[in-house]
């Protein structure tokens, strides 16, 4: 009798599986001849970490479309006209030490604990472990989606009332728009961070950022 495939974990940037003894993990951003972004990198580090204790004993790896892959997505590590380009190497070691930065008048800091309350603090998130973890303890998964999509998926349910004071200045309004555009801009905020969501007995749930646009 040959062995049931693992059950596969939904991944956005790979397609991985085991069957048979056989792992194949598959870079799939065939769009961008598979190369590498933040998060490939850490989809591939939780399908390797899988391995473990799983029934795999030969692992494959290929590439999706016509290249198997063209390396860094330099894309990934885009900054702003005028600014500096990133160090790659330095990026990496920096990696070593965690990834929380502080942004403050659009600069980084990584004193985190300086003036509470007047910057912002971010990560990178393996999302991917993220959910294992969760299913791990029992959540189930609600949606993995873009800044962007999330608040255009909210505001299309409402037309923006959320996020509008009802008595409010066309002025005002204004305001309220142009922040909002810039929350979900793909080539700043939209596109960089991510909404994840899970629940736990709470079945049928649904959020409307998660809905279709």
């Amino acid at each position: 009798m040959s062995a049931k495939p693992e059950a596969p974990v939904s991944y956005n940037t790979i397609l991985f599986q085991i069957e048979a003894g056989i792992a194949r993990l598959t870079l799939n951003r065939p769009e961008r001849l598979n190369s590498f972004n933040t998060e490939m990198h850490g989809e591939v580090r939780a399908a390797l970490a899988s391995l473990r204790g799983s029934a795999a004993r030969v692992l494959i790896l290929t590439g999706a479309g016509r290249g198997f892959c063209a390396g860094q997505d330099l894309n990934d590590r885009a900054v702003a006209p005028g600014a500096a380009a990133p160090d790659l190497a330095a990026s990496i070691e920096a990696r070593a030490r965690g990834t929380l930065l502080g942004y403050e008048r659009h600069r980084t800091t990584e004193d985190w604990l300086r003036a509470p309350g007047e910057h912002d603090l971010t990560a990178h998130v393996n999302f991917t472990a993220l959910e294992h973890a969760g299913r791990r303890s029992g959540l189930a998964p609600l949606g993995l989606v873009s800044q962007s999509h999330f608040l255009l998926a909210l505001a299309g349910a409402n037309q923006l009332m959320d996020f509008e004071d009802a008595g409010a200045g066309e002025a005002e309004r204004y305001r309220t728009r142009l922040a909002f555009q810039e929350l979900i801009h793909p080539d700043g905020m939209g596109e960089t961070f991510r909404v994840f969501a899970q629940e736990k007995g709470v079945g049928g749930a649904r959020l409307a950022g998660f809905s279709a646009i």
